[in-house]
């Protein structure tokens, strides 16, 4: 049963589970899979959890800094977001399989990915450097790395990068 808004719902600690080197600067689920991820930005690894009952389900040692990651809507392709790195790891979600690796320039330090599956391209957000680098997902290829002026952040891409949104701050006015 759905609480009615403004209702408070209380939650329980039901398990501790161990999740690897921090600090954790992402989590994420992959519901085809029914699979929690944890990026460990400390270490090497992304640990896998079951969604079900936490239970430890994989630790995926990508490479240095695991900082963040999106996938496309059916979690067929995804990229990882490896901090130290100064990687974007092209990655299958549902069977933790890479695919490609793409070398960021030396210094980029990702932090964040932004995914635009729709036209094929993730960018990585590049706290090292300041920049944010456009990663073509089909060719595994870098198509712009482009100056911002201090550090990129991430944000949520509402309506473009994930699907179309019906909402009228989303369409087009010709």
């Amino acid at each position: 049963m759905t609480p009615a808004v403004g209702t408070a719902v209380r939650y329980r600690e039901v398990t501790t589970v161990d999740v690897g080197t921090g600090p954790h600067l992402h989590i994420g689920y992959v519901k085809e899979s029914g699979h929690v991820w944890v990026s460990d930005t400390g270490g090497d690894t992304i640990t896998v959890l079951d969604h079900a009952d936490g239970r430890v389900v994989d630790r995926w040692h990508l490479g240095g800094g695991a900082a963040h990651f999106s996938f496309d809507a059916g979690c067929t392709v995804g990229v990882v977001a490896l901090r130290s790195a100064d990687e974007a790891v092209i990655v299958r979600p549902q069977t933790r399989e890479v695919v490609r690796r793409v070398s960021l320039p030396a210094g980029s330090a990702p932090t964040g990915t932004m995914p635009a599956f729709d036209r094929g391209i993730v960018y990585t957000l590049n706290e090292g450097n300041g920049t944010v680098t456009a990663v073509e997902v089909s060719s595994a290829r870098i198509t712009a790395s482009i100056p911002v002026g201090g550090l990129p952040k991430w944000g949520q891409p509402w309506g473009q990068a994930i699907s179309r949104s019906p909402s009228p701050s989303a369409r087009r006015t010709s």
